[in-house]
């Protein structure tokens, strides 16, 4: 799987403030809320597979 960096912004910046920290990830695209926005299929799936990776770990530690 590729790791992309793409601007954007979410909430992480109130967590920060109290010692907190946050990753934004999810599928890649272009043009996010605009009007020519698009994902790549291929990384919605990858994304799948991370969360469903995420969640099967979190499972089994607890």
């Amino acid at each position: 799987m590729n790791i992309y960096g793409q601007h954007g912004s979410n909430d992480g910046q109130f967590f920060t403030k109290y010692g907190g920290a946050s990753v934004e990830c999810g599928p890649v695209g272009h043009d996010w809320h605009g009007d020519n926005e698009m994902v790549y299929m291929d990384s919605v799936k990858d994304y799948q597979h991370v969360l469903e990776d995420f969640i099967l770990a979190y499972d089994q530690k607890n």
